[in-house]
């Protein structure tokens, strides 16, 4: 009898915990897109048209100070605690006014607003002085970059959580900031691709995290914040690289940072068919497995659209319209009426041309670097393209040189569902569709 009523008990106790997880997560669908930092007027009322709840919006460092003369090498968080007065003070010296007008137009929609704050990639840092050198951790210490990341992250949480803003995502698939390094998206040198840097120190990233999540509790304490993770390169990859990050192993190690799970998923990137929707249902499903009692979303994710669908360039001829519509469709339906996720935001809501050549046109190197990232992203990949492409001097020469960013650049053209004359793409209506369904 008393083994019975043990059991009871336990049967009782895991009822209460399912119950305690259904509660926690919300009782609606977020579902939107990403737009861009200086937003039109068309791509605003595409989101809206669209059924959007929300919008994620970036507050990037260098949208309110684009460039620093002066380094406060004595800053740290713990001071920057103890004083909240000295936020307020710098905030009224920076220039909020691209983020507000961002925010404002949103908010006029009616679309809510998940913001981001800390992200460390190039665009996303100011200059230090008149310079193209970012103010990266590399370059300015790992502590004086938690200090002003903190201030600046606290300044946002400060200045908008009036503004009905309460999700923050902090930094920006920040498990793989190494392997973005090497695609020219953060500081990079040849000595960071072999000694790794800040940006391959896992330590250095976890405090990061727990910085930017300080920045935002410290200020609002009833907000909730989410991190965007990386899922594309898969376990294999990292084994072969030593290289901490795979999006499981990351999840588990942060996933107490968090309130949300985000995460970042593009398995067509490079193929244009079949559409690979369950693949990113596989990867929902996985998360679930760690029992984290957290609700996960899809922050970003896309397929691309070739610029001319009567082109004849072999990379990109077959990312045509119908099969950007038919996989947005699929990717929705799988991923959120199956109970996976409980957002989708689609990548990006924006006027582009299409998937263009890089400037110049491929080159043989071009084409071998595009091979050598799909590698990165290829669950049957060849290690030995990888290693080739780390240890070739001439490759390596390539990757320092900024070209890589430059094709992958025109590449991630292809993202917009509206055409830079304003036409809606086929995919556009498979979105709000689906939308409707969810």
């Amino acid at each position: 009898m008393k083994v019975v009523r043990t059991v009871l008990v336990l049967q009782l106790l895991s009822f209460s915990l399912f119950l305690q997880q259904l509660t926690a997560f919300p009782n609606y669908v977020i579902k939107g897109g990403s737009t861009l930092a200086s937003v039109s007027t068309v791509d605003l009322d595409a989101l809206k048209e669209l059924g959007s709840t929300h919008a994620r919006i970036y507050a990037h460092w260098a949208y309110i100070e684009p460039s620093i003369s002066h380094i406060d090498y004595s800053l740290t968080v713990q001071y920057l605690q103890q004083n909240p007065g000295l936020i307020s003070k710098w905030s009224s010296t920076v220039d909020w006014s691209l983020v507000d007008s961002t925010v404002a137009a949103h908010l006029q929609r009616n679309i809510s607003i998940i913001m981001e704050l800390g992200e460390g990639t190039v665009q996303a840092l100011p200059k230090l002085n008149t310079s193209n050198i970012n103010f990266d951790p590399n370059v300015v210490g790992e502590e004086v970059y938690l200090a002003h990341m903190y201030r600046y992250c606290r300044a946002a949480v400060m200045r908008y959580k009036s503004k009905q803003v309460s999700l923050f995502q902090i930094e920006n698939e920040l498990n793989e900031a190494w392997l973005a390094s090497i695609g020219g998206q953060r500081y990079f040198t040849t000595e960071t691709l072999f000694t790794g840097g800040s940006w391959r120190d896992w330590d250095f990233l976890t405090r990061l995290l727990q910085t930017l999540r300080s920045a935002v509790k410290d200020e609002y304490p009833s907000a909730e914040v989410t991190q965007n993770f990386h899922t594309d390169v898969p376990s294999w990859v990292h084994d072969l690289l030593l290289l901490k990050g795979y999006y499981i192993d990351a999840i588990s190690d942060w996933g107490s940072i968090l309130d949300f799970i985000s995460i970042d998923a593009y398995p067509n990137m490079f193929v244009d068919s079949p559409c690979l929707s369950n693949v990113i249902v596989e990867r929902l499903q996985n998360i679930h497995s760690l029992n984290l009692a957290k609700p996960v979303m899809i922050m970003e994710t896309s397929y691309l659209v070739d610029s001319n669908t009567s082109s004849t360039n072999h990379l990109s001829a077959n990312f045509t319209e119908q099969n950007q519509a038919a996989c947005a469709r699929a990717l929705i339906l799988d991923s959120v009426n199956q109970g996976f996720s409980q957002g989708f935001f689609w990548f990006k809501v924006v006027q582009q041309t299409g998937i263009l050549p890089p400037p110049g046109g491929y080159s043989q190197e071009d084409l071998s670097a595009l091979n050598f990232i799909s590698n990165l992203q290829n669950p049957d990949g060849d290690s030995w393209v990888i290693i080739e492409w780390l240890v070739n001097f001439e490759h390596v020469e390539y990757l320092t040189s900024g070209r890589l960013k430059q094709v992958l650049s025109s590449w991630k053209e292809g993202f917009g569902i509206i055409t830079m004359d304003g036409r809606k793409r086929l995919a556009f209506e498979a979105i709000k569709n689906s939308f409707a369904q969810i």
